[in-house]
């Protein structure tokens, strides 16, 4: 992970759990994990989960996963291969989202 994505992770101060589904033929599906986990052992308030779905068929009709990898970090959806930077700023935006809500109530 990029050291700017590393200082945005460390900034993180609520709890935030990420779910990456994946399958076994997936050829993208170990990048999607392996960033999520990055990004989990940068912050301890970061839990990340890798969940294969072939394996776990009710987390995956829980989710709605037709396709991998899919990412899932409280109501925001991240589908499919895309760049680091993305990836962090998608993630971090639930969490941002989240805040959000919480302040306004």
């Amino acid at each position: 992970m990029s050291d700017r994505n590393r200082a945005l992770v460390a900034a993180v101060d609520r709890p935030m759990v990420m779910h990456v589904f994946t399958t076994p033929t997936c050829p993208h599906c170990p990048r999607a994990v392996r960033l999520a986990h990055e990004m989990a052992f940068a912050n301890p308030q970061i839990t990340a989960y890798a969940v294969e779905v072939t394996e776990f068929p009710d987390l995956a009709r829980q989710y709605h996963v037709s396709g991998v990898p899919k990412t899932v970090v409280d109501d925001v959806e991240i589908l499919g291969a895309i760049p680091e930077d993305a990836f962090v700023a998608q993630a971090l935006g639930a969490v941002a989202s989240q805040k959000t809500r919480v302040d306004q109530d």
